[in-house]
């Protein structure tokens, strides 16, 4: 996955870049600079991303508002 699918990734889901890495415990610029500047995305934020996908709407709302709550 390169970054500009990333970005659309998450614009499909309704998340902010600060969201998602509050989502996966990162700081939000660096990751995001670096896999601009590679162009790819580790695998592991891939699967998560699929993941997130794959939940159901009314699930998947509830796991990031959750997540994003006790953060």
């Amino acid at each position: 996955m390169n970054y500009k699918e990333y970005q659309s990734k998450l614009k499909e889901l309704d998340l902010s870049s600060k969201q998602f890495s509050q989502l996966v415990g990162v700081v939000e610029t660096t990751p995001p600079a670096v896999w601009k500047r590679k162009d790819s995305l580790p695998i592991v934020i891939e699967r998560f991303l699929e993941v997130l996908e794959k939940l159901p709407e009314d699930e998947r709302v509830l796991f990031i508002h959750h997540k994003l709550k006790n953060n």
